[in-house]
């Protein structure tokens, strides 16, 4: 009996884990919960072979959690996506800037950054022919404060060898 409430409460934690946003980083103040949204899907049906056409953005929820009110920003925001049809490892950037609205102490603000297109095609369930996204990379500038966010500290080297890709 004592192993059933183990094996379940392991399964809640799981499923709990799968729920929570992708990416939630802490910095100066200011939390960033970072996902990556789908704003359209147009992929074929469903067979042994499908083929994947997606348009998607990051989706950001900014919170001050600082002891003062922050005024209004703006962030700089890169997403690296990995094409599949290139062994080489072709990768495109995608850039832009938005502004964040004032918040005060903590409140949060929704953001839905850039827009970029996930492509390719299915084999049964391998993503092998399918476009991933890399990496991201924020830039905040509220006031005078200055915060960088990046997903991971890899991000540099691989934005050094990308394509530009903006609209």
């Amino acid at each position: 009996m004592k192993y059933r409430l183990r094996f379940s409460a392991l399964v809640g934690i799981f499923c709990l884990a799968l729920t929570l946003p992708a990416r939630a980083v802490e910095k100066d103040g200011l939390r960033v919960d970072v996902q990556q949204t789908v704003l359209d899907r147009n992929d074929g049906r469903p067979s042994i072979w499908r083929e994947i056409n997606r348009t998607m953005a990051l989706k950001l929820k900014v919170t001050n959690n600082g002891f003062a009110d922050l005024p209004e920003g703006k962030v700089k925001y890169t997403v690296l996506i990995q094409r599949w049809g290139s062994e080489t490892g072709n990768v495109a950037r995608y850039s832009g800037e938005a502004e964040i609205p004032a918040m005060l102490r903590r409140k949060a603000a929704e953001l839905v950054l850039g827009e970029f297109t996930i492509g390719g095609h299915l084999h049964g369930t391998s993503r092998m022919h399918v476009d991933d996204l890399a990496g991201w990379k924020l830039e905040f500038s509220i006031g005078e404060k200055k915060v960088v966010i990046s997903s991971s500290s890899s991000f540099d080297r691989m934005d050094g060898r990308a394509t530009d890709a903006s609209q």
